[in-house]
């Protein structure tokens, strides 16, 4: 899944940035997202910071515009060998 100031601090040498290939349409709840992050003081921070609501609130518009919905989440499918 992507998390705003974690995914995009992505290191080449630790593996592969996100890269979105599937998307969860969230127009729905946004809100109650955005009302269950508040309740974490210490986690968000004021604009322009990736954690801040109008940034969340941004990248759920930006993801939804890529996938043709209004508000959506992304996150990287990734399958592995490791059960075979």
């Amino acid at each position: 899944m992507e998390i705003p100031s974690a995914t995009d601090w992505s290191f080449p040498t630790l593996g592969p940035a996100f890269e979105a290939n599937e998307y969860v349409g969230i127009d729905d709840t946004l809100d109650t997202k955005l009302a269950a992050l508040a309740c974490y003081r210490k986690v968000m921070r004021p604009f322009p910071h990736p954690r801040s609501e109008e940034a969340i609130r941004g990248l759920a518009a930006v993801r939804g515009a890529e996938c043709g919905l209004g508000h959506a989440e992304a996150f990287q499918t990734v399958f592995s060998t490791w059960m075979d």
